[in-house]
């Protein structure tokens, strides 16, 4: 008995060390990707999303162009948002944004989205744009349950 009690515990023990040792892989690979995003040029951005996009919705040269346009500017403006944000947080020393200064933030990112969509509706056909959109549901969505399980995990 004691010896089967024994074995179930190693077994435990080893079973929850192999999780922690994946979830630690997946931690380094994420940061890892990020760091790459980190240092990648808006141009080579731009290419990258066209590429993903080019590849899920069969777009002709064409659009391809016109997307890369779309991407890169968008990726300007996300930069140029960043640099003024980092530069607003180091001058203000780290103050938390006022709940006014966060609407406006948002609004603004509604906004671009809104653009955007507006931009890829000219450039895509029916049948492209309705799959476009079913992805950013579906992404929408894998970011929802992302947030609440990291915020499920944080509590604990």
């Amino acid at each position: 008995m004691k010896k089967l009690l024994i074995i179930g515990i190693a077994f435990l023990a080893i079973q929850v060390s192999a999780q922690e040792t994946k979830e630690n892989k997946r931690n380094d690979m994420r940061k890892e990707r990020m760091e790459q995003m980190k240092n990648m040029t808006p141009e080579e951005r731009a290419e990258m999303a066209t590429t993903r996009m080019s590849k899920a919705l069969d777009l002709t040269e064409a659009q391809q162009e016109k997307v890369k346009a779309l991407h890169l500017k968008q990726v300007e403006k996300r930069k140029n948002i960043i640099a003024e944000r980092k530069a607003m947080t180091e001058s203000a020393e780290r103050e938390k944004p006022s709940k006014e200064e966060m609407q406006a933030l948002r609004a603004e990112r509604m906004k671009a989205r809104e653009e955007m969509t507006t931009e890829l509706k000219a450039i895509l056909t029916d049948a492209q744009f309705e799959k476009w959109q079913s992805q950013q549901e579906m992404m929408r969505e894998r970011g929802e349950k992302m947030r609440k399980r990291r915020d499920t995990e944080g509590k604990k």
